[in-house]
């Protein structure tokens, strides 16, 4: 089959570079789970139990504001209320361990013990060794991802634990990466952003989970070329429509891996004609991803792949407008972005 998909250059079309940007465009339907408060409530009981934060904690109403649990009900809205509960604390786990590497929490003479955090979380989710739990100095991370271990072991055969085990450490390789650069003072160039982009996103690992749940006996379910294809657009426009909202934020983060920043620094352009450009992007990329997936077609053997990509696509746009993750006084895109998240 040979699919026409969106072209992975360097180069972006002048017209995106006008400074009034357009909508956010989405035909894709969107969903809810019903048993969101039930989610909601659970996800806020895990994160005290793993010691993630305390009960006490301001902290905790600032994280829950971000809406984790939202994210995971529009996102994996079919499933059974348990694999709701699993995916949103999966997601607030991840959360967790991107707060600890942003600007906010970031220092970069920590490297090496980051470095070691992170091997344990790993070793700890896909072996689920006990040898690097808390007592042996691991902390809430780890003891968070042995308790997904439990679970994921579970409720999957052992090739899907070992496929989101593998995708954790791509997301967790991504973030060093990234890490790496900042500690260097170096900004990513567009060509670097596009290599470096979706392995940070961690969509690989929220999708896989989403497929092991309704494919639960096809651990290679995605491997095709043409699904591959399909899974680099929606990493794409998911990652692009987070750097849309979250731009300003980043920027005061020293977070330099945002789409907008990496336009505005390589085509010397404002921050609005950046973000325009931006969301021009995102809309393409959905209009690419849309066209690819009617090519592909309705094989009952494919279709929960391109559903889940499907869904994170939508649900990821709508939990945009709808967190307070990335509000605040001093964002430059918040009173607009909500406009511009109106989507069909």
């Amino acid at each position: 089959m040979n699919l026409s998909v969106a072209a992975d250059t360097d180069a972006i079309d002048t017209a995106m570079l006008d400074a009034s940007p357009s909508p956010l465009h989405c035909p894709l339907a969107p969903a809810l789970h019903p048993d969101l408060p039930i989610a909601a409530a659970h996800t806020e009981r895990w994160i005290v139990a793993q010691g993630l934060l305390p009960l006490a904690s301001p902290r905790l109403a600032t994280f829950t504001s971000g809406r984790f649990s939202q994210l995971a009900a529009r996102c994996y809205a079919h499933g059974t209320r348990e694999e709701l509960a699993l995916a949103s604390d999966w997601i607030a786990y991840l959360f967790f361990y991107d707060d600890l590497c942003d600007g906010s929490e970031f220092d970069a003479t920590r490297e090496a013990e980051l470095h070691h955090l992170e091997e344990r979380m790993l070793a700890a989710l896909r072996h689920g060794d006990t040898s690097v739990g808390p007592r042996d100095g691991g902390g809430p991370l780890v003891r968070a991802s042995l308790d997904l271990h439990r679970r994921l072991v579970a409720r999957l055969a052992p090739a899907w634990l070992d496929r989101l085990a593998d995708d954790l450490r791509l997301y967790v390789e991504g973030v060093r990466w990234e890490r790496s650069l900042r500690a260097a003072g170096e900004a990513p160039d567009l060509a670097t952003y596009r290599h470096l982009r979706p392995m940070i996103s961690a969509v690989a690992a929220c999708v896989d989970l989403a497929v092991a749940f309704a494919a639960p006996h096809a651990p290679d379910l995605g491997r095709a070329p043409m699904l591959q294809a399909l899974a680099r657009m929606a990493n794409n426009h998911i990652s692009w429509v987070n750097d849309v909202f979250s731009f300003a934020r980043e920027h005061r983060h020293g977070n330099d891996s945002n789409l907008v920043l990496v336009l505005s620094r390589e085509h010397d352009l404002g921050l609005d004609r950046a973000r325009a450009a931006a969301i021009d992007m995102c809309n393409a990329e959905l209009a690419a991803f849309t066209a690819t997936a009617r090519r592909v077609g309705t094989d009952a053997a494919i279709v929960p792949y391109v559903d889940a990509l499907s869904r994170w696509i939508r649900g990821n746009l709508d939990w945009h407008g709808e967190s307070a993750r990335y509000r605040g006084t001093e964002d430059l895109s918040d009173a607009r972005l909500l406009a511009v998240a109106a989507v069909h």
